[in-house]
């Protein structure tokens, strides 16, 4: 969208110190002075580049890694979001935050900090009792959202996939998300 700025000063009830015209509209926007815009972006996504790149040269950024602390705040219920998550299993417990951590840690080794994943794919599982319905979410989540993002950062390259996930290290072939084949393609014809 095409903008154009009028920037004026102002405070206690005046006008905001910014405006815009729209283009198609020519209405004006602006947005009070006592309102923070903040904005998000995954910088893994490539696609973005240009855009990044624009706003970097324009805008403070924080970078917010994925919030693995073990302990909340005093008197702050929403820090540390994972903490005391676990997911109980037949074969003992999962410590969601402890997991988080390990399988960021890999993805740092094999590729970098930007493709961390974040702690908001596993808040979800704080809604549901811990038990056998934590763990099918819990499975759902890297079934339908981790082991895609996986797929798409290391472009179904299986073995390092294989190394985040801990794969590789997992006696049990039931327990493996994804698992080695020495099968060859057979001749059809």
């Amino acid at each position: 969208m095409a903008v154009q700025t009028v920037i004026r000063a102002g405070q206690h009830g005046s006008p905001p110190p910014a405006e815009v015209v729209l283009a198609y509209s020519r209405d004006k926007f602006s947005v009070p002075a006592n309102v923070d815009i903040i904005g998000t972006m995954n910088t893994a996504d490539r696609s973005l580049t240009l855009l990044d790149t624009a706003l970097r040269r324009r805008f403070d950024f924080v970078p917010l890694m994925p919030d693995t602390r073990g302990e909340r705040e005093p008197g702050n219920p929403n820090s540390a979001p994972l903490a005391d998550l676990v997911v109980s299993t037949d074969a003992g417990v999962i410590d969601v935050r402890q997991l988080l951590q390990l399988v960021n840690e890999r993805i740092e080794a094999l590729y970098d900090r930007d493709h961390c994943i974040g702690h908001a794919y596993f808040t979800s599982l704080a809604g549901v009792k811990d038990g056998p319905g934590r763990f099918g979410l819990l499975a759902d989540i890297f079934r339908n959202r981790i082991v895609p993002l996986l797929e798409e950062y290391f472009f179904e390259d299986w073995r390092k996939i294989r190394l985040v996930l801990g794969d590789n290290q997992k006696q049990d072939l039931a327990a493996q998300f994804i698992t080695e084949s020495d099968a060859h393609e057979q001749d059809l014809t």
